[in-house]
């Protein structure tokens, strides 16, 4: 009997193994950052991205991003972060050198494992865009 019941445990441990597939149902932001500070491989299908935290003591504020889509010609976009909560970054962005007129920009980030998606909402050429990153190389 008691190797029955070390078999049905063996048995139940490896369907809840094998039916994860990866997927971490409560992501954040924090959760990105502690993985990798920089994503992707700088192309239109997967940018490079990168997190910047602020110059202040307290290292786990996130301050900014960089979204580079290609090195040349160089497209770039910084993204400064005024809020960020669980799976979600709220803020402004411009290309690269442009400063003047911000477009309002909201990134839902999800994972899974090695996969972490970007969907961009707001306006501006970002807009819409949904990107695939794994860990930068």
């Amino acid at each position: 009997m008691k190797k029955l019941s070390i078999l049905a445990l063996l048995v139940i441990g490896l369907l809840v193994f094998v039916g994860c597939d990866g997927e971490i149902d409560s992501f954040s932001v924090e959760d990105a950052i502690n993985i990798t500070s920089e994503w992707g491989i700088r192309t239109t299908t997967e940018p490079g991205v990168s997190f910047l935290d602020s110059d202040t003591e307290d290292s786990t504020l996130l301050d900014m991003m960089d979204i580079v889509l290609a090195d040349d010609p160089r497209v770039a976009y910084t993204v400064f972060v005024t809020s960020y909560s669980s799976n979600a970054i709220v803020g402004t962005y411009n290309e690269e050198m442009d400063e003047d007129d911000p477009y309002a920009i909201r990134i839902e980030l999800s994972y899974s494992s090695p996969k972490l998606t970007l969907l961009i909402t707001g306006e501006g050429p970002l807009a819409g865009k949904t990107y695939h990153l794994e860990p930068a190389p």
